[in-house]
């Protein structure tokens, strides 16, 4: 992420309140979360409500996903699934994983980022039961959100102690979009390896 567009989303999420900011986290929730925990370190916002809503936002996306499989099935995202990514070939394998392995496929969907949009579609058209899967989102969402607000809460404390004592400000931000970046290539990494291993149990 550049500096410049982690200082954009910032000013935005700054000058707006709790609802715009939810709505936002259930579009983008990984930038928009980050940045509402570096802004919550600055006094904005608070904490605890800024992990709420980016919980449930999580999985009202996720939920959204859900419906637009169970209530489209399988013929309608045939029709229109390649504007999701997904191919003939593709959700015929993904329903077949979700059906004879749920909770395992469930997981490397969710932890894969190619593929959970798509995943979450075909695991609505599959009939997955809607309490296991809201249990499932919740159950991943909730160390997600943790991870990213735990980076913005803390970069924005390491960017006031800058600029109140070290006055490098200008090095400061462009420190915190370099830690955004190992952050979440790191998280991508460590969930394509963890989604690899579902896989093969």
């Amino acid at each position: 992420m550049q500096p410049n567009t982690f200082v954009s989303i910032l000013g935005w999420v700054t000058g707006n309140s709790y609802i715009f900011i939810f709505l936002a986290m259930v579009v983008e929730g990984p930038m928009i979360t980050t940045a509402a925990g570096f802004a919550s370190s600055l006094g904005y916002f608070n904490i605890f409500s800024i992990f709420i809503l980016s919980v449930l936002a999580d999985v009202l996306a996720d939920t959204l996903y859900y419906v637009i499989g169970y209530i489209g099935r399988i013929k309608l995202i045939e029709k229109y699934g390649s504007k999701f990514g997904l191919t003939h070939k593709r959700i015929k394998k993904l329903d077949g994983l979700i059906y004879k392995h749920t909770i395992k496929s469930l997981v490397a969907i969710k932890l894969t980022p190619t593929l959970a949009t798509p995943g979450l579609i075909i695991a609505g058209a599959s009939k997955v039961p809607p309490k296991k899967y809201i249990l499932l989102s919740l159950a991943m969402t909730i160390p997600k959100s943790l991870l990213l607000i735990s980076v913005g809460f803390f970069s924005g404390k390491a960017h006031s102690v800058a600029n109140n004592y070290l006055h490098y400000t200008k090095y400061a931000l462009p420190l915190l979009a370099i830690v955004l970046f190992i952050s979440t290539y790191l998280y991508q990494k460590i969930s394509r390896f963890i989604a690899r291993k579902i896989e093969k149990l």
